[in-house]
Order: structure tokens, then C-alpha cells, then sequence
């Protein structure tokens, strides 16, 4: 299971212990935790329009096409392997402080950013701030002026309830294509479903780009599951294996380190040199779970799910990516973290006037 995220590949600052073969890295222990399972709700989401879409237009990793250049369009930049996205040419120049208000424009939602070619240039309406490349557009990508704006929490559809847990969040989705909904935007869902603003000036995703800038690193740098896990959790577990010679050896080990830690609505995620996948700690009776987008190979209810938002067996999605790791013949880092209420507060959105989380 792949998306489109860049995955940190470093664990610093931590205190680790070696167990057979993973390095197991925990801040603080936690408890463990059980709560009823979490059933596939079907809320009418899965023809609602795209959130891969909306999320894309409201970071930095997604570029936009419009009509023929406009008359005073401002030459940003092209794309290359140093400046590999849009936002890359806006920081660098005077709109650093406004990059993400720009590609949260109405003008801007829907575009696919991550489709242009390498040594495309860049140019921007200054009045309208709509991002536009190339001579000719596609129709089915154009944006009418009309077009509905990126949406926030505070403006889900009407039949997504609040929820006060990240797993209890991540249900609402079930069945939704992965092509609309991948593994990273599944969790940024989960959060708006709780009141969490992820977009805007005061937004998450704001706050994990600057992070990322102000340390000279890739804007994008931070948005993945683990990156949000490291701003927004505590009683990170991390389970390092430097490499897996034995699968079965492997998997006892990391399901041993990571048994007394699991609670429902916490984010895991796994990366390797090349991969990575989040997703979210659920459970059903006895048996914990992984709701996530991807492949469906190992669905709680038996059969093919296909490739879309759906809950699988967590043991099983562990030694999935043990055993990708030992054909690849590389390591494996799997990141547990529990959504601390304190740090999400700082991100909460207006309409809600209080965070409860069963995490």
C-alpha cells in the first residue's frame, strides 16, 4: 500500500533499547486500552467530491492549471529536481509568508499539482492568484470562478457527526476509492471530522510546512503520518528494524513491543528507504484493526475489499510491511503515537468550543 507522501527517514532525539533485533524507542510507556469495535458506517460520503482533491489544493503538493496566461501573470519559477513543487517556488520568493493561502484559493482547488513536468514554468495571476502552466488546458481541469471552495472542518457535509476519536473519525469513510482518498488524506478527514483544522493560517498543515521550512528542509517534509503523529501525539513507540533476516522472528518481536501500547484511535505508520503508509489504530471484540486506505488484503470482514478506505487485521498489515522489508532487504520503522488533546487544542476549529478525545 503506497501514497503520496515523503517519508521522514530519521528517529532522533529518542531513547532506544535493543530487543532482538528492532531498536524499540518509547518516550513514555501508555496503557493499554479496548473499546467496542468499530463498524463500517455508511454515510453517503463515498459520492461526495473528491477530498484528495480539496486536501491537495489546500498543501503545498499540488499545482494548478487555468486558461491562457494572463495578461500580467508573474513568472514564478519552473519546476525542477531543486524546486519540485509550486510551493517551492513561492517560498523562495516574496510570498513566502501567503504560500498557503494562494494554493487555498478557490482558483486553485482541483488542480493537479503533482502532475506537472519537470522544467514546466510557472506563472500567477497577482489579483487573482490563480496558478497557471501551459499554453493549452484540459477542460476537465479548468476552474470556474464559481467553483466551491476547499473545505474545512467546520464546512464537512452535514451528514458527518463529530466525533471524539480518530478511529470513531476514520469509520465515517469506509468505502471511499482510494483515488479520492488516500492513507495520509484518511487522517487529515479523521482530524477535521473531529474539529481539528487542518488548513489555513492557523491549521495543522500550515504549522508541519513551517516546521519544515524554518529547518531548511522540503515543505512537504513533514506531511506524513508520522510527521503529524510527532506534532500532535505523545507516548510515541517507535520499533526500528534495521533489517529483517527472519519475517516470523520479526513480527513476534515488533507485535510484542507494540501489544502493551496499542489504544484505539491512535495513528500508526510504517516507512521504509523507498515506502510508507498511516493509517489508525481501531479494534473489533478481541482483535485489533487498521483502518486505512489501500489495498484491501486482509479485510476484518473476510473476502477482497478492493482498493479504497477500509479495516483490516493489524497483525496482518504488520507483517505485510516486515515482509516488504525483507524482500527488499532493507529496514522498517513503525510509529505509534496517541492524539494528545493539549497539543490539538492550538488547532481547533472555531465552531467547536471543546476537544474530548477517548485517546
Amino acid at each position: 500500500m503506497n501514497y503520496m507522501e515523503t517519508v521522514s527517514r530519521r528517529c532522533a532525539g529518542k531513547e532506544t533499547m535493543t530487543v532482538g533485533s528492532p531498536q524499540i524507542s518509547s518516550v513514555t510507556p501508555t496503557q493499554a486500552g479496548a473499546n467496542p469495535g468499530i463498524k463500517s458506517i455508511r454515510t453517503g460520503l463515498e459520492n461526495q467530491p473528491d477530498f484528495s482533491a480539496r486536501l491537495q489544493a489546500g498543501q503545498a503538493e499540488i499545482a494548478g492549471s487555468g486558461n491562457n496566461l494572463p495578461a500580467k501573470s508573474v513568472f514564478l519559477g519552473r519546476v525542477t529536481r531543486q524546486t519540485p513543487t509550486v510551493s517551492h517556488l513561492l517560498v523562495q520568493g516574496p510570498y513566502r509568508d501567503i504560500c498557503w493561502d494562494i494554493l487555498a484559493e478557490n482558483v486553485n482547488a482541483d488542480k493537479p499539482f503533482t502532475r506537472i513536468p519537470e522544467g514546466e514554468a510557472i506563472y500567477m495571476d497577482p489579483d487573482t492568484h490563480e496558478i497557471v502552466w501551459g499554453e493549452h488546458m484540459d477542460a476537465h481541469t479548468l476552474t470556474a470562478p464559481d467553483a466551491s471552495p476547499v473545505k474545512t472542518a467546520s464546512a464537512m457535509p452535514e451528514n458527518v457527526p463529530r466525533a471524539d476519536s480518530l478511529d470513531g473519525a476514520a469509520a465515517h469513510f469506509m468505502g471511499i476509492a482510494y483515488e479520492r482518498m488516500n492513507c495520509y488524506e484518511l487522517v487529515v478527514a479523521g482530524l477535521e471530522t473531529m474539529g481539528i483544522q487542518y488548513r489555513g493560517q492557523e491549521g495543522l498543515g500550515r504549522y508541519l510546512i513551517n516546521q519544515a521550512v524554518d529547518k531548511g528542509m522540503a515543505m512537504n517534509h513533514h506531511l506524513t503520518g508520522e510527521g503529524v503523529t510527532r506534532a500532535i501525539g505523545r507516548d510515541l513507540h517507535v520499533v526500528s528494524l534495521d533489517s529483517v533476516p527472519r519475517v516470523n522472528a520479526a513480527v513476534n518481536q515488533a507485535m510484542e513491543s507494540l501489544s502493551e501500547k496499542l489504544k484505539p484511535g491512535q495513528i500508526l505508520s510504517f516507512s521504509t528507504p523507498t515506502r510508507g503508509h498511516t493509517g489508525i489504530v481501531s479494534r473489533q471484540e478481541n482483535t485489533w484493526t487498521f483502518i486505512n486506505a489501500g489495498v484491501m488484503d486482509n479485510p476484518v470482514n473476510g473476502g477482497s475489499g478492493g482498493k479504497a478506505v477500509g479495516e483490516e487485521h493489524l497483525a496482518a498489515e504488520i507483517r505485510n510491511w516486515v515482509t516488504r522489508a525483507h524482500r527488499q532487504n532493507s529496514g522498517l520503522r513503525i510509529t505509534l503515537g496517541t492524539p494528545d488533546p493539549g497539543k490539538l487544542a492550538r488547532f481547533q476549529s472555531a465552531k467547536d468550543t471543546h476537544l474530548s478525545l477517548r485517546a
